[in-house]
């Protein structure tokens, strides 16, 4: 129901090509991300070049229907798999050149309602205290509680809006404990 991505990556000097002119308060930037699987004699498109840029301290989901490429999307940036082509910075860490060794955190998925929204407003806690949350999820009431959605369909960017209001997983919860006491 709700895939998380976080990924803790340090500066490493013998990493090259840190993005120099890169904002200080920019946690993660990709440029032209595509990637392509070889299905037989067929190459599917799963991501056709996308440009994200994410905030230190803001809260982000990235929502699509099933096939969009917001799992391909999802393991690329939080460094789960490799994309294409691409240029792509977390924390001014070009991460192209990491290895495999230098990721530690696996999405989280397939949550119960009750569950969802626990973690949810933890998220919500997290993000109010000014840590990064980026999110991928099928669900647009998870989507609705963060301050900026970006829609994928056929591995493109189609919306890129921020929310003003986001909604309160706290309430939710409440009213779930309360039925359930």
């Amino acid at each position: 129901m709700i895939q998380i991505i976080r990924s803790r990556i340090s500066s490493d000097a013998g990493v090259q090509g840190v993005f120099r002119n890169m904002e200080r308060e920019t946690v993660m930037r990709t440029k032209w991300i595509t990637k392509v699987y070889a299905m037989g004699k067929t190459d599917v498109r799963a991501l056709r070049g996308i440009d994200l840029t994410v905030e230190r301290g803001k809260m982000i989901t990235i929502v699509g229907a099933s096939g969009s490429g917001k799992s391909t999307l999802m393991n690329i940036i939080g460094c789960l798999d490799y994309p294409t082509s691409s240029t792509y910075f977390l924390d001014a860490v070009h991460v192209e050149g990491l290895s495999r060794n230098r990721l530690d955190d696996e999405p989280l998925g397939n949550l119960d309602t009750k569950t969802s929204v626990e973690v949810l407003s933890l998220f919500q806690e997290l993000y109010d205290q000014g840590m990064t949350i980026p999110m991928i999820t099928h669900e647009a009431d998870v989507a609705d509680c963060t301050e900026r959605i970006t829609e994928l369909r056929d591995g493109k960017i189609i919306l890129d809006k921020h929310i003003k209001n986001r909604r309160s997983a706290k309430p939710e919860l409440y009213a779930e404990l309360q039925i359930s006491a």
